[in-house]
């Protein structure tokens, strides 16, 4: 690192390495732009190349252990997609076994037919009332009859 004091001290070599390297890379870019201002020209090119090995190293490594985490999310989307599948084909059974082609609709025609047979049953008790009300007047009328016959005996 130089003539003087000290001018061997990993630390310091290191601690100027490190503020002469600048690395420009964009989340969505393939590459990256990198910039090395080293005020010792004879340790640029070695720095360099040991920058590019490292890096290289560091992206075998990343890119590998994802590779790894792909294979399995791609397994754990697989199993949940047959499972889904699995549902699916289920529910479409029970469908038919039921008779249910759209649930929204099913509920529609449940309600209509829910409307209907209470409408039928306020009718029958609209009939039921009435008859009841004729049974009684045929009962009054029977006895006041009975009554007169009795009288006039």
């Amino acid at each position: 690192m130089g003539k003087t004091a000290g001018s061997n001290d990993m630390a310091r070599a290191t601690d100027v390495i490190a503020k002469s390297f600048k690395v420009d890379a964009s989340p969505k870019a393939l590459s990256s732009r990198s910039h090395f201002s080293i005020p010792i020209v004879r340790l640029f090119s070695p720095v360099l190349r040991q920058l590019i090995v490292m890096y290289r190293q560091k992206h075998v490594a990343v890119h590998q252990a994802s590779g790894i985490l792909d294979d399995f999310l791609r397994e754990q989307t697989k199993e949940l997609r047959l499972r889904l599948q699995d549902t699916q084909e289920k529910l479409a059974k029970l469908k038919n076994e039921t008779g249910i082609i759209s649930l929204e609709e099913t509920k529609k025609s449940y309600q209509v037919r829910i409307t209907k047979l209470q409408d039928d049953i306020l009718a029958t008790e609209a009939q039921l009332a009435g008859r009841q009300a004729a049974l009684e007047k045929m009962e009054k009328a029977s006895l006041q009859s009975d009554e007169e016959m009795s009288t006039v005996d």
